[in-house]
């Protein structure tokens, strides 16, 4: 689990123009310390800590822990070779971080609303770019919507044989097998 997160987040991409516009309340360690905004018009975010729960050295140590535990700095240099140095890490650690659970939020929303209605699964290609591929489910009756979700499972799991995750669905070696029926 993250040590930092952001609640009561709420990105308007209506007004975003050169960086994404969006207000969240920080949380370190399930415990309130600050707020975080950017009103999308190509400034950096802005961050205000609550100094009397948190200094902003200690947020931002634990901001640059959580990019080297994340990856945040690693992928940023493998795009911008070089962009991330140890001189400006404590600079850039915020504003990459909030990036980065931003990105999880919008993710984790996509992909509760489109497990309704379909399998989402990632193979190893997927999962490196970041994203999902997905098989719609039809519902053979009302009482029973899931009819059809193990056979598309099964269908995944025989076609692709480097399905590394299926959401909502723990892979188990029946599973890596296709023998769900």
């Amino acid at each position: 689990m993250n040590r930092i997160q952001l609640k009561s987040l709420k990105v308007h991409n209506d007004m975003s123009e050169e960086t994404t516009c969006f207000s969240a309340t920080i949380y370190v360690d399930g415990k309130k310390v600050g707020d975080a905004r950017n009103d999308g018009g190509g400034g950096s975010d802005l961050v205000h800590i609550d100094r009397r729960k948190m200094t902003d050295a200690d947020f931002t140590e634990i901001a640059i822990a959580e990019c080297k535990r994340l990856g945040v700095f690693e992928r940023a240099n493998k795009e911008f070779e070089g962009l991330v140095t140890e001189k400006n890490e404590a600079h850039l650690a915020a504003e990459f971080l909030f990036s980065e659970l931003r990105e999880q939020a919008e993710n984790d929303k996509w992909c509760k609303r489109n497990h309704k209605t379909k399998v989402l699964f990632r193979t190893q290609a997927n999962a490196d770019a970041g994203e999902w591929q997905w098989i719609k489910v039809t519902k053979k009756s009302v009482s029973s919507p899931h009819d059809n979700r193990d056979k598309v499972i099964a269908h995944i799991m025989k076609k692709y044989d480097d399905v590394i995750e299926i959401y909502g669905t723990t892979l188990t070696a029946a599973n890596l097998a296709g023998e769900i029926k």
